[in-house]
Protein backbone atom coordinates (compact mmCIF):
# COMPACT_ATOMS: atom_id res chain seq x y z
CA UNK A 1 0.00 0.00 0.00
CA UNK A 2 2.84 2.38 0.84
CA UNK A 3 4.44 1.76 -2.54
CA UNK A 4 1.14 2.59 -4.29
CA UNK A 5 0.79 5.84 -2.35
CA UNK A 6 4.41 6.73 -3.12
CA UNK A 7 3.84 6.05 -6.83
CA UNK A 8 0.70 8.24 -6.87
CA UNK A 9 2.48 11.06 -5.08
CA UNK A 10 5.39 10.86 -7.54
CA UNK A 11 2.95 10.90 -10.47
CA UNK A 12 1.28 14.07 -9.15
CA UNK A 13 4.66 15.78 -8.80
CA UNK A 14 5.66 14.81 -12.36
CA UNK A 15 2.34 16.06 -13.78
CA UNK A 16 2.64 19.31 -11.83
CA UNK A 17 6.17 19.86 -13.10
CA UNK A 18 5.04 19.19 -16.66
CA UNK A 19 2.20 21.70 -16.35
CA UNK A 20 4.52 24.28 -14.85
CA UNK A 21 6.83 23.94 -17.86
CA UNK A 22 3.97 24.08 -20.38
CA UNK A 23 1.91 26.94 -21.70
CA UNK A 24 0.55 29.44 -19.21
CA UNK A 25 -3.15 30.02 -18.85
CA UNK A 26 -3.89 33.67 -18.09
CA UNK A 27 -7.35 34.78 -17.05
CA UNK A 28 -8.77 38.30 -17.00
CA UNK A 29 -12.02 40.01 -17.88
CA UNK A 30 -12.62 43.58 -18.89
CA UNK A 31 -16.33 43.20 -18.21
CA UNK A 32 -17.00 44.28 -21.79
CA UNK A 33 -18.79 42.42 -24.57
CA UNK A 34 -17.47 42.20 -28.14
CA UNK A 35 -20.15 44.69 -29.21
CA UNK A 36 -19.05 47.17 -26.53
CA UNK A 37 -15.38 46.88 -27.53
CA UNK A 38 -16.37 47.39 -31.17
CA UNK A 39 -18.32 50.53 -30.22
CA UNK A 40 -15.39 51.88 -28.20
CA UNK A 41 -13.03 51.32 -31.12
CA UNK A 42 -15.41 53.05 -33.51
CA UNK A 43 -15.62 55.94 -31.07
CA UNK A 44 -11.88 56.58 -31.28
CA UNK A 45 -12.32 58.64 -34.41
CA UNK A 46 -14.97 60.88 -32.87
CA UNK A 47 -13.74 61.14 -29.27
CA UNK A 48 -10.14 61.93 -30.16
CA UNK A 49 -8.77 65.02 -31.84
CA UNK A 50 -8.22 64.05 -35.48
CA UNK A 51 -7.91 60.70 -37.22
CA UNK A 52 -4.51 59.37 -38.25
CA UNK A 53 -3.78 57.41 -41.40
CA UNK A 54 -2.63 54.51 -39.21
CA UNK A 55 -5.95 54.39 -37.38
CA UNK A 56 -7.77 54.39 -40.72
CA UNK A 57 -5.60 51.46 -41.84
CA UNK A 58 -6.32 49.57 -38.62
CA UNK A 59 -10.05 50.14 -39.10
CA UNK A 60 -9.83 48.90 -42.69
CA UNK A 61 -8.08 45.73 -41.54
CA UNK A 62 -10.97 45.05 -39.17
CA UNK A 63 -13.46 45.69 -41.96
CA UNK A 64 -11.66 43.47 -44.49
CA UNK A 65 -10.54 40.67 -42.17
CA UNK A 66 -13.17 39.76 -39.56
CA UNK A 67 -10.87 37.00 -38.30
CA UNK A 68 -8.66 39.70 -36.75
CA UNK A 69 -8.47 39.32 -32.97
CA UNK A 70 -8.73 42.54 -30.97
CA UNK A 71 -7.03 42.33 -27.59
CA UNK A 72 -8.46 44.95 -25.25
CA UNK A 73 -7.54 46.43 -21.90
CA UNK A 74 -8.67 49.49 -19.96
CA UNK A 75 -8.05 51.14 -16.63
CA UNK A 76 -9.37 52.12 -14.26
CA UNK A 77 -12.10 49.49 -14.54
CA UNK A 78 -12.89 45.88 -13.80
CA UNK A 79 -9.33 44.84 -14.65
CA UNK A 80 -7.98 47.11 -11.92
CA UNK A 81 -6.33 50.51 -11.41
CA UNK A 82 -4.04 52.17 -13.93
CA UNK A 83 -0.78 51.37 -12.13
CA UNK A 84 -1.66 47.66 -12.08
CA UNK A 85 -3.24 47.16 -15.51
CA UNK A 86 -1.03 49.44 -17.62
CA UNK A 87 2.27 49.89 -15.79
CA UNK A 88 3.82 51.54 -18.83
CA UNK A 89 6.39 54.22 -19.43
CA UNK A 90 3.92 56.38 -21.36
CA UNK A 91 6.70 58.54 -22.84
CA UNK A 92 6.49 56.53 -26.08
CA UNK A 93 2.77 57.30 -26.23
CA UNK A 94 2.93 61.06 -25.57
CA UNK A 95 5.42 63.38 -23.91
CA UNK A 96 2.44 65.18 -22.34
CA UNK A 97 1.58 62.23 -20.09
CA UNK A 98 2.83 62.14 -16.51
CA UNK A 99 2.00 59.80 -13.65
CA UNK A 100 0.04 62.65 -12.07
CA UNK A 101 -2.10 63.77 -15.00
CA UNK A 102 -3.13 60.50 -16.65
CA UNK A 103 -6.81 59.97 -15.91
CA UNK A 104 -7.55 56.77 -17.86
CA UNK A 105 -6.25 54.62 -20.69
CA UNK A 106 -7.42 51.95 -23.09
CA UNK A 107 -5.30 49.68 -25.27
CA UNK A 108 -6.24 47.77 -28.43
CA UNK A 109 -3.84 45.24 -29.93
CA UNK A 110 -4.98 43.94 -33.32
CA UNK A 111 -3.58 40.59 -34.41
CA UNK A 112 -4.15 39.11 -37.86
CA UNK A 113 -2.37 35.86 -38.68
CA UNK A 114 -1.27 35.85 -42.33
CA UNK A 115 1.02 33.68 -44.45
CA UNK A 116 3.80 36.20 -43.77
CA UNK A 117 3.26 36.24 -40.00
CA UNK A 118 1.30 38.32 -37.49
CA UNK A 119 0.11 41.67 -38.80
CA UNK A 120 -0.35 43.96 -35.81
CA UNK A 121 -1.67 47.35 -34.79
CA UNK A 122 -1.35 48.78 -31.29
CA UNK A 123 -3.61 51.69 -30.38
CA UNK A 124 -3.28 53.29 -26.96
CA UNK A 125 -6.01 55.78 -26.10
CA UNK A 126 -5.43 58.09 -23.16
CA UNK A 127 -7.29 60.82 -21.29
CA UNK A 128 -5.31 63.56 -19.58
CA UNK A 129 -6.90 65.38 -16.67
CA UNK A 130 -8.44 68.65 -17.87
CA UNK A 131 -8.42 67.78 -21.59
CA UNK A 132 -11.76 67.97 -23.37
CA UNK A 133 -11.04 64.96 -25.57
CA UNK A 134 -8.91 61.83 -25.56
CA UNK A 135 -5.68 61.36 -27.45
CA UNK A 136 -4.20 58.24 -28.93
CA UNK A 137 -1.02 56.77 -30.37
CA UNK A 138 -0.85 54.12 -33.09
CA UNK A 139 2.01 51.70 -33.73
CA UNK A 140 2.00 48.99 -36.40
CA UNK A 141 4.21 46.66 -38.42
CA UNK A 142 2.60 47.80 -41.68
CA UNK A 143 5.31 47.68 -44.38
CA UNK A 144 7.73 45.88 -42.05
CA UNK A 145 8.48 42.29 -41.11
CA UNK A 146 5.41 40.81 -39.48
CA UNK A 147 5.41 39.39 -35.96
CA UNK A 148 6.36 35.78 -35.27
CA UNK A 149 6.24 33.09 -32.62
CA UNK A 150 9.50 31.23 -31.98
CA UNK A 151 10.10 28.81 -29.10
CA UNK A 152 7.00 29.96 -27.23
CA UNK A 153 7.74 33.67 -27.60
CA UNK A 154 5.68 36.10 -29.67
CA UNK A 155 7.66 39.12 -30.90
CA UNK A 156 6.56 42.01 -33.08
CA UNK A 157 8.43 45.21 -33.97
CA UNK A 158 6.09 48.18 -34.41
CA UNK A 159 6.55 51.81 -35.43
CA UNK A 160 4.45 54.95 -35.33
CA UNK A 161 3.88 57.48 -38.11
CA UNK A 162 7.07 59.38 -37.22
CA UNK A 163 9.19 56.23 -37.47
CA UNK A 164 9.77 55.63 -33.74
CA UNK A 165 9.89 51.90 -33.03
CA UNK A 166 9.10 49.62 -30.11
CA UNK A 167 9.13 45.87 -29.54
CA UNK A 168 6.17 44.00 -28.04
CA UNK A 169 6.40 40.47 -26.65
CA UNK A 170 4.12 37.88 -25.18
CA UNK A 171 4.75 34.43 -23.77
CA UNK A 172 1.07 33.51 -23.68
CA UNK A 173 1.08 30.91 -26.44
CA UNK A 174 -1.37 28.03 -26.85
CA UNK A 175 -0.78 24.46 -28.02
CA UNK A 176 -1.43 25.52 -31.62
CA UNK A 177 1.46 27.99 -31.43
CA UNK A 178 -0.82 31.01 -31.44
CA UNK A 179 -1.61 33.73 -28.92
CA UNK A 180 -4.03 32.66 -26.20
CA UNK A 181 -7.38 34.29 -25.49
CA UNK A 182 -5.88 36.47 -22.76
CA UNK A 183 -2.35 37.82 -23.07
CA UNK A 184 0.20 40.01 -21.37
CA UNK A 185 2.28 42.34 -23.56
CA UNK A 186 5.79 43.44 -22.62
CA UNK A 187 7.33 46.56 -24.20
CA UNK A 188 10.90 47.57 -25.06
CA UNK A 189 12.33 50.54 -26.89
CA UNK A 190 14.60 50.64 -29.95
CA UNK A 191 17.40 53.19 -30.18
CA UNK A 192 18.60 55.18 -33.20
CA UNK A 193 21.02 52.38 -34.12
CA UNK A 194 18.17 49.91 -34.34
CA UNK A 195 19.17 48.08 -31.16
CA UNK A 196 16.60 47.04 -28.60
CA UNK A 197 17.05 48.83 -25.32
CA UNK A 198 15.08 49.96 -22.29
CA UNK A 199 12.14 48.37 -20.56
CA UNK A 200 8.95 50.36 -21.26
CA UNK A 201 6.76 48.26 -18.98
CA UNK A 202 3.82 46.09 -19.87
CA UNK A 203 0.09 45.75 -20.27
CA UNK A 204 -0.66 43.19 -17.60
CA UNK A 205 -3.75 41.64 -19.18
CA UNK A 206 -5.53 41.99 -22.50
CA UNK A 207 -8.72 40.11 -23.35
CA UNK A 208 -9.23 38.89 -26.92
CA UNK A 209 -12.39 39.66 -28.91
CA UNK A 210 -13.71 39.06 -32.39
CA UNK A 211 -15.48 42.23 -33.43
CA UNK A 212 -17.36 43.00 -36.63
CA UNK A 213 -17.47 46.26 -38.56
Amino acid sequence: MKSVKWFLALSIVIVSMHQACGHRIREASSGKSAAEVSELFRGLQSSSSGTSTSLQQATKMLEDYPETVVYFSEAPGEMGPLHAVLPLDFSFVSDRITSANLESARAYFLDLLTEEGHKNYLIIEYKIVGDASSGYAVYSNEGMDYGSIVDGEFTSVLKNETGEMIVVRSYDIDDNEDLTQTIQLEFSGINASGQEEGNLGQISSMEGFSIYF
